[in-house]
């Protein structure tokens, strides 16, 4: 019986690691052994037309003419959240974790900063893409959610908070299995721009 529990505990830890909200991100944007996107065996959820794929290769196409960053003065609010967020950079990842003093998963994360300014958001990050209104991805501003799909027919499994949106790129906060709560520009990652994005406002009433 000794010998047999500790690969029960084994087992168990490992099947809760598997369906973490990320749990499929390599331990370096870099690794050759990265693996590739598996399917999710979920009927396909209806895309709206706001949704842009970014493929590998390839920049965000930002409107030269009212790029996201220049389109208005970004209200204190959104830079609160923004400031606030980065408070937590360097806390370590945690399944289901909502708290600073323990950690985060994605959505934990993004309820979490985002609960501070009273918008309440579910739980998980698949829900979360349900609250407020679709956005073009050049359109992302500070304090907007970002949404991550293997596939375009595939559901969310990932979620991070938008800093900024300008010519040096998509820049976000979130918190990843292997490296805990980390700031990415989207283009500069060849995993997580190869994903499949969509934006959205959640402070907008």
């Amino acid at each position: 019986m000794k010998r047999i529990l500790p690969l029960i505990y084994f087992l168990l830890g490992l099947s809760f690691f598997l369906i973490s909200c990320d749990a499929l991100q390599p331990v370096t944007q870099s690794d050759p052994r990265m693996r590739g996107p598996i399917p999710i065996d979920e009927p396909a959820e209806m895309q709206s037309e706001e949704e842009i794929v970014l493929n590998p290769g390839t920049e965000v196409e930002v409107s030269e003419e009212e790029p996201a960053a220049k389109n208005g003065k970004v209200d204190d609010t959104r830079l609160a959240i923004t400031d606030f967020a980065q408070q937590f950079i360097g806390k370590p990842y945690l399944y289901g974790g909502n708290k600073p003093s323990s950690g985060f998963d994605c959505s934990g994360f993004t309820s979490y900063v985002m609960q501070e300014f009273e918008v309440m958001l579910p739980r998980s990050s698949r829900s979360q893409e349900e609250v407020g209104q679709g956005i073009r991805l050049e359109e992302a501003k500070p304090g907007d959610l970002l949404f991550f799909r293997r596939s375009k027919g595939s559901n969310v499994f990932h979620v991070s908070l938008v800093l900024s949106n300008d010519e040096a790129g998509l820049r976000v906060i979130h918190s990843t299995s292997s490296r805990g709560v980390v700031v990415d520009v989207i283009q500069d990652s060849s995993y997580w721009r190869e994903k499949y994005i969509t934006a959205r406002n959640v402070l907008r009433k």
